[in-house]
């Protein structure tokens, strides 16, 4: 097996990549134009639970993510995928609100 290391100013090893495609680092910093706070924005369009509910049973994954064959053939860009995953992390939390307002309307609290 080959290793590439690239050393920091100190000697450490900062970046190691081994013949097998594995990669080390302690940490990675990605940019990313256009991350998803946009779904908190007057405007935005969350899908009924409904509609992802049908979506999913139809297309065996979440609507706006890469499919598993796609990943597969593809690979996947990690920039992309994070800003997806924080985009569905920001809409389950805008569901489980509107679900905790459900749960309290029905309880009679306000």
């Amino acid at each position: 097996d080959k290793l590439l290391s690239l050393e920091g100013a100190n000697g450490d090893a900062v970046l190691l990549v081994n013949g097998d495609g594995k990669t080390w680092a302690r940490e990675i910093i990605v940019t990313l134009d256009n991350f998803p706070d946009y779904v908190f924005q007057d405007g935005y369009k969350l899908k009924s639970l409904k509609e992802i509910n049908e979506y999913i049973k139809q297309n065996k994954h979440l609507p706006g993510m890469p499919t598993a064959e796609n990943v597969a053939s593809n690979g996947l860009d990690i920039a992309e995928v994070n800003r997806l995953l924080v985009e569905k992390l920001e809409e389950l939390t805008l569901y489980v609100i509107s679900l905790q307002e459900q749960i309290n309307e029905l309880k009679g609290n306000k």
